[in-house]
């Protein structure tokens, strides 16, 4: 989308030069050659105008696709907002942080552990004996049920070892321990993964921020050499090409600077879901 708005705006860049070459040469101060110019290179800019809208219909169609919504038509959505990169506060070591006790993946490989460790007790207290007391006392009587004319007792301790299992307690044992050492294994290469993901999208996004700093410095002196061109035009100091070519640099550098205020919020997001902040905003949003 911000691709058609920077069109729009080349085209209307475009027109103002043609509009000045056409009245520069009505009043002989310039060639025909600069209008025919001009005017190639404004029926070029209204071509990258259906481009760029084009560009966004499909963009839109794959969004669709996506989101599973594949009878709605594109024409029927539109994307609200303006392209924009946000701001990462806080260093790295607090985003590693924040992602050891918020991803939802690595909280469920810790409560495998915990589920993992309980079944090596489970199994151990299996392999040890079982101690029971019990006791009871009775009264009986020839004539009346409530009677006590005759009592009885019994009283005991009861001794339950599996020994003779064919070592099924033990490989229980075995194997749950074998299990609990896995999982102590897979939650600690996860933990590095997540620290070293969190690390990278980190760093990846200093650099992108960087880089739009420096597109939006080679913007105004873009924007600076655009105006000196135009105004050494009118004066004949420079010629259509000169001016032509310095709006075609202007409009990449525009471009250029988009982009890089893309690849910015790019980095910004995908730091945000290795750290988990990412999921957390969609629910938030889908409340």
């Amino acid at each position: 989308k911000e691709a058609i708005n920077l069109a729009n705006q080349a085209y209307k860049d475009a027109e103002k030069h043609y509009n000045t070459a056409v009245s520069m040469v009505k009043n002989g101060l310039a060639i025909p050659a600069d209008e025919l110019r001009a005017k190639v290179y404004l029926s070029d800019m209204k071509a990258k105008i259906k481009e760029a809208e084009n560009n966004y219909f499909v963009a839109k169609r794959g969004l669709i696709l996506a989101m599973g919504l594949d009878k709605l038509d594109p024409s029927e959505i539109d994307v609200v907002g303006s392209l924009k990169c946000e701001k990462i506060d806080g260093s790295v070591e607090e985003h590693q942080n924040y992602a050891m006790s918020h991803r939802s993946d690595l909280i469920a490989i810790r409560e495998k552990v915990k589920i993992a460790e309980k079944m090596i007790e489970f199994n151990k207290a299996d392999m040890f004996p079982t101690v029971g007391a019990f006791a009871s006392y009775e009264l009986n009587d020839r004539r009346w049920a409530l009677g006590n004319e005759g009592r009885w007792w019994m009283a005991g301790i009861a001794l339950n070892w599996k020994i003779f299992d064919g070592f099924q307690s033990f490989n229980k044992y075995k194997s749950a321990k074998e299990t609990y050492n896995q999982y102590k294994q897979q939650e600690k290469g996860f933990e590095e993964f997540i620290k070293f993901s969190v690390y990278k999208a980190y760093k990846d996004n200093q650099t992108e921020q960087e880089k739009l700093k420096t597109a939006e410095e080679n913007l105004k002196y873009a924007q600076e050499i655009l105006k000196i061109t135009e105004v050494r035009y009118k004066n004949q100091l420079a010629s259509m090409i000169d001016l032509l070519d310095t709006q075609t640099m202007y409009d990449k550098i525009k471009f250029d600077k988009a982009q890089a205020e893309y690849n910015c919020q790019l980095s910004v997001l995908e730091l945000k879901y290795q750290t988990g902040k990412l999921i957390e905003e969609n629910q938030k949003r889908g409340e």
